[in-house]
């Protein structure tokens, strides 16, 4: 035999996986040959059995038994050893031998017809010991005894307990009819929990409803706790004081202080309580702050009933404050009292409450019976007004086992709500009411915390949507058991939800909401349901559903259940809001989904599918237009369901080229741009499981369209889904790109500044639920051009994403420039060399960058080198020079030492350039690429000898070419036709001269000039540099 569901016995299952035997009958006997038991968790009982007149005796090897897989808290073991029992009609016996390197168990028990004895039960674990014995009767009164003993007994090294060490002696005796009647005694001594000093001892005699005798002192880590008198008759007292000033090293983190004294009887009881507490909080239980508890409850009905309770606040588990603060407050007398209560509720809500009625006590037990005459919920958006309050006082019963409310009455800002009557008694519940034209924004902006993404997403000018319902709800009904003459209570009854007025908006698109209900019927254990919405824009969503109900739930999971959901949705225009600011959707969506099958094992299909469809991302202009969509749920066997993306596909719409890329002679503009690109998506999703995948390809796909940010992409990526990972892996390659950095200059804090805010800090980051595993190519192409932080290039190479695990992404391989230019110290520097080395983390690539200032007789530039995080910056020259004098030819073009009029005016040029600029070269350079010009500044000087230099002397004194005519300001424009072709104009700023100048230079010694206006002349020159 074959157990498939097999499990620990505190799971409801059966911790016996299989079992084998061979049978063979001989002599009158039946023997169990090669008998093997196989147990959950990888133990195995294996022997051999007779059955003999009667009486099964078996003689089994115990190997490898996991008291774990037994029942799931106690700790894992790997027991072996022996295991006899003898099973007759009239008497058995167990005896067990079972070791392992931790653990020990000996037990004889025996069964008799009027008796069960434990001869003995030893369970060791190192030095821990639990010796204990006794018997228990099972006629008569069914009296029993329990004695036992522990040495050092730590239940940890048992099960998911708190450590401790109890050496205690315990002895237990009483009987079980006509009512359970107990007296236990114990002694704990040299003691300790949680490594905190343990003492105490008590006398408990328990008979009935009656407590006789109580005598306990305990005291643990300097806690005392002590019980003493007696409970249940007319006289008893019974005394609890509590003196716990530090209940942290016992695992309860605060204090308790406080006595109780108990009188009267269960049915009857009386009470005077005094408890104080700063704070008490447990693991799994949340917290209470600032508990004050004084409270009274005397004799008869005209004993008096007065109190008052505080707490400050009360936290959920989680960390959520449920309660900031409550105040309740009892006056009056057991006959006749009020209580009323205040309570601060999230979100600086208070409710109010007032309760009036009295305590009886009739045979069946205590029942308060009264009214509920005021209840108020004030409002957060309205500080002046509730956000609901009571109509009228509201009848109520409450008791042990029974309670009872309504009619009621409840009114808010426009709306209402009615509770015809609400009422549970043995185990059968009712309620039925009404609701009539609930704003739903207005509730939800009266709860933003829990509403806040759906509350902005559906804010909007639209009339607000007002919702009614009616229900008539309950377990009353019911139906015969099968061989039961008692009816098993089903849920029965009807819900009806529907739109009354008004419309629901997304974003500012009003959704044109004309019908929208949903209703609910449950009879004779089968629940039917129907769903109905139109709109305008929302179009229209059908839906059916029906499935079988049972005495525990509304939905009978291995009952069947079937149901259809249709979808016809005209414009998704709406649906862009959903998914933020920075979207616009569009296109027409429509399908259908049935279910059959049970809820243990549903079986699901369908399809949807989308025409028309539009993505427009605006933060990036990346237009998606003319989109198909055919989505279909497949499943072959019931639990078994898959999610197929047959088709997603769209065309990409393209922004006009920008013109750097149009001018570069290698792109094939027509080509690239004459039809859209494409992006398409394929694959499937087991649902319920852990696996499914991904597959996309794009051909040119237009992923930003912006004029200073444009690129298109091909290439196909594979997304796969794990158990425990996501695997991607894909290749892309750049078209065409075009990307320009935003100007920098916007302030940043240092990394080392590191802000705080309140709340921030608690919420703990929760581990991935799968890791990422990336293999990714990414390849530039040959017409990425790049413009920032000074460099104007095309870009080249590739660069390769690998991740395993939770690792950060590692990048290997090498991005390049393709000529280009550096714009520096208010030149244009020819870039050499330009490269990006990845090795490691993408944030850290090397550098490798030469940028020089070329055509002079000294070529100076700059040299990069290092990482992006420590680069390591340098001046160099051809030939090589002091750092002065590179400087110099870099900046003013000349020797430091070279005389000349405009040699500050440049400096300062540069200067201000560097101050005013930023990645994108400042506001100058802003300025010259908008009037299309290279070069643009201001000198001192004269028109006659703008662009000339005194480098060389002869006899004479003057000068090469024409006398100086006119000194003052001169501003220069020049356009650079190629590498080493300028024209330029130059125009005198205090007088009428101008002249238009052609700059060539045919190598680094030799260049020419030619002039035309006010001054024309052919210059050439020769430079030759020696001595240093």
């Amino acid at each position: 035999m074959v157990n498939r569901r097999a499990g620990a016995v505190d799971r409801q299952l059966l911790p016996l996986e299989a079992v084998h035997a061979g049978l063979r009958l001989s002599d009158g006997q039946l023997l169990l040959n090669d008998l093997d038991l196989r147990l959950s968790g990888g133990g195995r009982l294996r022997g051999s059995g007779t059955l003999r007149d009667a009486e099964l005796t078996l003689r089994l090897a115990v190997s490898a038994l996991d008291a774990s897989a037994l029942y799931s808290s106690l700790r894992r073991t790997r027991l072996a050893g022996s295991l006899r029992a003898s099973v007759g009609l009239n008497r058995q016996l167990l005896e067990a031998e079972l070791r392992d390197p931790q653990f020990a168990i000996d037990t004889r028990i025996v069964i008799e017809p009027t008796e069960i004895v434990v001869d003995s039960l030893r369970l060791a674990a190192g030095e821990a010991r639990l010796v204990a014995s006794g018997q228990l009767g099972l006629v008569d009164a069914g009296r029993f005894a329990v004695h036992g003993k522990l040495e050092n007994f730590d239940p940890s090294r048992f099960a998911d307990l708190p450590a401790a060490r109890l050496n205690a002696e315990f002895d237990a005796k009483g009987s079980r009819q006509p009512q359970l009647a107990v007296g236990l005694r114990f002694q704990l001594h040299d003691s300790r929990f949680r490594a905190q000093p343990l003492s105490g001892s008590g006398v408990i005699d328990l008979a009935g409803e009656r407590l006789r005798k109580a005598d306990v002192e305990l005291d643990a880590a300097g806690n005392r706790l002590t019980v003493k008198g007696a409970f249940g008759a007319r006289g008893d007292l019974l005394t609890v004081s509590i003196a716990a000033p530090r209940l942290d090293p016992l695992g309860i983190s605060g204090d308790l202080n406080g006595t109780l004294v108990l009188g009267g009887s269960s049915k009857l009881p009386e009470l005077t309580a005094d408890l104080r507490s700063t704070r008490l909080a447990a693991k799994g239980f949340g917290e209470i702050r600032g508990l004050d508890l004084d409270a009274r409850l005397g004799d008869g009905q005209q004993g008096a009933l007065s109190g008052k309770l505080q707490l400050a606040g009360l936290d959920l588990p989680d960390g959520g404050t449920v309660v900031h603060k409550l105040l309740l407050d009892a006056e009056g007398v057991r006959g006749a009292h009020r209580l009323r209560g205040q309570i601060g509720l999230p979100g600086q809500r208070d409710l109010r409450v007032l309760f009036e009625g009295g305590l009886n006590a009739p045979a069946s037990g205590m029942v308060w019976t009264g009214k509920l005459s005021e209840l108020t919920l004030s409002s957060v958006v309205d500080k002046g007004k509730p956000f609901v309050r009571l109509a009228g006082a509201v009848p109520l019963l409450a008791a042990a086992e029974r309670f009872s409310a309504g009619p009621a009455e409840f009114v808010g800002s426009g709306w209402s709500a009615r509770l015809e009557r609400a009422s549970y008694e043995q185990q059968r519940w009712q309620t039925a009411g009404g609701l009539r034209g609930l704003p739903v924004l207005a509730v939800l902006a009266e709860f933003p915390e829990w509403s806040e993404s759906i509350l902005e997403a559906t804010r909007g000018k639209a009339e607000t949507l007002r919702l009614s319902a009616e229900w008539d709800l309950g377990n009353s009904s019911g139906v015969a058991g099968k061989g039961k003459s008692a009816a098993v209570a089903l849920p029965s009854g009807r819900l009806r939800l529907w739109r009354e007025s008004g419309d629901l908006s997304i974003g500012s698109l009003a959704l044109g909401l004309e019908e929208g209900s949903v209703s609910l019927l449950a009879r004779d254990g089968h629940l039917d349901a129907q769903l109905k919405l139109r709109g305008k824009k929302l179009g229209e969503v059908a839906g059916e559903f029906s499935a079988a109900s049972s005495a525990d739930t509304l939905i009978n999971r291995q009952g069947p259940w079937r149901g259809q959901l249709k979808l016809n949705v005209p414009d998704l225009a709406w649906a862009a809001r959903l998914l933020g600011d920075g979207w616009e959707l569009g296109g027409r969506l429509a399908g259908e989904v049935q279910l059959a099958g049970t809820p243990a094992q549903p079986l699901l299909g369908g399809e949807l599918r989308g025409d028309g469809l539009v993505v427009h991302a605006l933060d990036h202009a990346m237009r998606l237009e003319r989109g198909k969509l055919l989505l279909q749920l497949t499943g072959d066997t019931a639990g078994d369901t898959r999610l197929v993306l047959k088709q997603l596909a769209f065309e990409s719409d393209f922004q006009p080229m920008p013109r750097v890329l149009v001018l570069d002679p290698g792109i094939d503009a027509a080509s690239l741009t004459a039809t859209p690109g494409r992006v398409e998506a394929s694959g499937q999703l087991h649902l319920g499981h852990t696996d499914g995948v991904l597959n996309l390809r794009a051909d040119r796909l237009g992923v930003t369209q912006r004029p200073e940010q444009w690129m298109l992409v091909s290439g196909d990526a594979k997304l796969t889904l794990g158990a425990k990972a996501l695997d991607v892996l894909g290749s892309f390659r750049v078209d065409a790109g075009y990307w320009e950095l935003a100007r920098s200059g916007t302030p940043q804090l240092s990394d080392d500044v590191v802000i705080k805010r309140q709340g921030l800090g608690k919420a703990k980051v929760p581990p991935p639920a799968r890791l990422l595993s990336l293999n990714l190519d990414a390849d530039l192409g040959r017409h990425f051009h790049f413009r920032g932080a000074g460099v104007e290039s095309r870009l080249a190479g590739e660069v390769k994403l690998r991740s395993e695990g939770g690792g950060l992404p590692r990048a290997t391989g090498s991005i390049r420039t393709v000529g280009g230019r550096f714009d520096a110290y208010g030149q244009k520097l020819a870039i050499e060399r330009g490269i990006l080395n990845f090795q490691g983390l993408l944030d850290n690539p090397g550098l490798n960058i030469r940028a020089m200032r070329t055509n002079l007789p000294v070529e100076a530039g700059v040299e990069v080198t290092g990482t992006a995080r420590r680069p390591v910056v340098r001046l160099v020259s051809d030939p090589p020079v002091p750092d002065a004098e590179k400087l110099s030819w870099l900046v003013l073009g000349h020797a430091s030492d070279q005389p000349g009029g405009g040699a500050d005016s440049s400096a300062l040029l540069a200067a201000a350039q560097t101050i005013l600029g930023g990645q994108d070269g400042g506001v100058l350079t802003k300025l010259q690429r908008s009037l299309g010009i290279d070069e643009l500044g201001v000198s001192s000087g004269t028109i006659g000898g703008s662009g000339r230099q005194e480098t060389s002397r002869i006899a004479s004194t003057s000068s090469f070419g024409s006398s100086n005519t006119t000194t003052g300001q001169i501003v220069s424009v020049g356009k650079q036709l190629s590498s080493n072709v300028l024209i330029s104009y130059d125009q005198s700023l205090t007088t009428a001269e101008s002249v238009v100048k052609l700059t060539v230079h045919l190598n680094r010694n030799f260049y020419l000039v030619g002039r035309a206006g006010s001054d024309n002349a052919m210059d050439f020159f020769w430079t030759y540099r020696f001595g240093r």
